[in-house]
């Protein structure tokens, strides 16, 4: 499985607000949400080719989501290349400033980001890159509907069988390994972002008559969105993370208290196989 871990140092956000003399101000009390608009004046996505002098990749940011909580908190996150992450922390403004204060990722500090307040609906963020940085234009997003209460939701089933069941393969003639899934939880934040973790166990049964267990694991988060003007069809998308039984980009369908997921499984051993994830809502 892979495994990320990107810092993001360095960022700058200019948020702009015109002040009666031309000169910035900021608002008593500020707060919002601010998604992606343009990724170096081209739509999100889009790739940024490095100078001819720089011997690097592109960049591409593909999603950036702000959100500005009236309890002086705040979660940004950023998916894209060579720069994804998903931070937590506190904000505070003065003097035409908001100072953001990452909490530390476990032991490890994470630097403070300073927003200079210059216009009041968008949000620029110098993203640093190999040759220098990228501007991402954030804009303040209206009030959306609650699509999902923030809350925790387990997965309960697949296909109608609980999880101390295995995936059984579809070529029972050659060896071939069965997979359980142990754990797997979506956590929905803000009507704006989600986390995933979820863990399996596969035993491949060697034609020796011997076998070998493998125990993965998966970390996941991202942002989630409303399926067009659908009410109950929810989109997830990934900005960090593995991909195993295809975790990551998909959609959820809200079926009252539950929410079901719908993925497909290519491999030598289930063919093609659509899997139906019933997630739980945790009183």
């Amino acid at each position: 499985m892979r495994r990320f871990r990107i810092a993001l140092l360095g960022i700058t956000v200019a948020l702009s607000l015109s002040g009666c003399r031309g000169e910035p101000t900021a608002p008593s009390r500020f707060d919002g949400v601010f998604r992606v608009l343009s990724v170096d004046g081209q739509p999100p996505g889009f790739y940024v080719s490095p100078p001819p002098t720089c011997n690097c990749g592109s960049a591409w940011v593909s999603s950036a989501d702000l959100v500005l909580r009236p309890d002086g908190t705040f979660t940004l996150g950023i998916g894209g290349y060579p720069v994804t992450e998903l931070t937590t922390g506190t904000f505070r403004s003065s003097a035409g400033q908001i100072h953001l204060s990452p909490a530390p990722e476990g032991t490890t500090a994470r630097p403070n980001r300073v927003l200079e307040i210059v216009a009041a609906d968008t949000v620029a963020l110098d993203v640093p890159v190999d040759w220098g940085s990228i501007r991402v234009l954030l804009l303040r997003a209206p009030v959306s509907r609650l699509l999902v209460a923030p809350s925790t939701y387990v997965l309960s089933s697949i296909n109608g069988h609980p999880l101390t069941d295995t995936l059984p393969s579809e070529d029972p003639t050659r060896p071939s390994p069965t997979t359980q899934i142990l754990c797997d939880s979506l956590v929905f934040l803000d009507d704006v972002f989600y986390r995933r973790h979820g863990s399996a166990r596969r035993v491949t049964h060697l034609e020796s008559g011997d076998s070998v267990v493998n125990v993965f694991e998966w970390s996941i988060r991202g942002l989630y969105t409303a399926d067009g003007n659908s009410t109950d069809r929810l989109r997830v998308s990934e900005y960090l993370g593995g991909a195993y039984f295809g975790v990551g980009d998909g959609f959820l369908n809200i079926d009252g208290q539950a929410l079901l997921r719908h993925t497909g499984v290519t491999s030598p051993y289930y063919k093609f196989r659509m899997f139906v994830q019933q997630y739980d809502r945790r009183q």
